[in-house]
């Protein structure tokens, strides 16, 4: 009988043990699982955002700008990425027996300069001094410049400040110096210039570029049904890659507004809706 009291207690003891086991690991998960949830669900301020990359394609609204004379080369009377009101010059094309009037129009520039230095003729105006801090930062620019296209853009606009300058000093001559005499002389070879050359006009107001990659016509922004994966990817640009400055056409660019278009092929992206 005692035996049998012995064998029952001893197996109300074990029994007691695996149920204590029990119970602690029962507390041992549900602590892990209270930590767990705290950590998934302690959110500090700020937003949730579902992020991927993607390829885009810039759509702008740009008109091309070229006339009858484009073989001719041009000149460019608005810088690249200046900007332009509606109905302005753009830029001109070269006349014929044009490099013979350059040539007698920067020797009238040089006898010009030479005249006001030798006569001590100081002459000073607001615009002057305008264009003289004009040039001195484009002379500074040209210094940390190793890209020849670039380098040349900065030397064509270096010559219109300074020609610029060089017609308000004349201008500001006495009217029977010298100066003024010569000043006459290169007015009358730039209206001749100006008559006998092809000039193109912005027929809208916007930023002048003339880094134009024959991509303006296709991609529009009037209506974007024409937009797919295939189309895009036929067009083999590449991001990298450096739009030669041309010197045929320019284009007038709506700098105010532009799209992106990527293509796409997530879940995510196919059910985006656009939020007003």
């Amino acid at each position: 009988m005692k035996d049998e009291e012995n064998k029952l207690g001893f197996f109300k003891i074990i029994i007691m043990i695996i149920v204590l086991a029990f119970l602690i690991v029962i507390v041992q998960k549900g602590v892990e699982l209270l930590q767990n949830i705290a950590q998934i669900c302690v959110v500090e301020q700020g937003s949730l955002k579902f992020e991927e990359s993607a390829e885009g394609y810039i759509l702008r609204d740009e008109i091309v700008l070229q006339g009858e004379n484009y073989k001719n080369g041009m000149v460019q009377l608005v810088s690249e990425g200046q900007r332009i009101a509606k109905n302005s010059p753009a830029f001109r094309y070269y006349s014929n027996g044009e490099e013979e009037i350059l040539r007698k129009i920067a020797n009238l520039d040089d006898e010009i300069n030479a005249e006001i230095e030798s006569s001590g003729l100081m002459i000073w105006s607001t615009d002057i001094t305008n264009l003289e801090n004009q040039i001195e930062k484009v002379v500074d620019s040209i210094y940390d410049l190793n890209n020849l296209e670039e380098i040349q853009d900065k030397l064509a606009l270096l010559d219109t400040y300074v020609s610029k300058k060089t017609k308000i000093t004349g201008n500001l001559s006495p009217a029977d110096s010298h100066v003024k005499s010569l000043i006459e002389q290169r007015n009358s070879l730039e209206s001749s210039l100006s008559n006998s050359s092809e000039t193109m006009t912005s027929p809208i107001s916007g930023m002048i570029s003339y880094r134009v990659d024959g991509l303006e016509e296709i991609l529009g922004v009037k209506d974007f049904s024409y937009l797919s994966t295939e189309l895009l990817k036929s067009l083999d640009t590449k991001s990298s890659s450096m739009i030669a400055t041309s010197t045929e056409k320019g284009k007038v660019v709506n700098n105010f507004e532009c799209y992106i278009a990527c293509p796409m092929n997530t879940e995510k992206a196919s059910t985006a809706k656009v939020r007003r």
